[in-house]
């Protein structure tokens, strides 16, 4: 599985019904994703990673 920051930036052309025209729009995969795919079916997770590290030292 591959993971993909929703905030990272995006160009993308869609159709806009008020001008009438295709136009391009710079914005995050989240807006990209909000604006062609219908949500109801897409499963967003929020992971959050917790690190443990004992710096090579052993714990007897």
């Amino acid at each position: 599985m591959d993971l993909v920051n929703l905030d990272d930036d995006l160009l993308y052309t869609y159709w806009s019904p008020v001008e009438n025209k295709y136009v391009e729009h710079t914005g995050t995969l989240r807006e990209f994703i909000n604006t062609f795919a219908d949500v109801r079916f897409l499963y967003k997770y929020r992971l959050n990673f917790v690190r443990f590290e004992n710096n090579g030292k052993d714990e007897k």
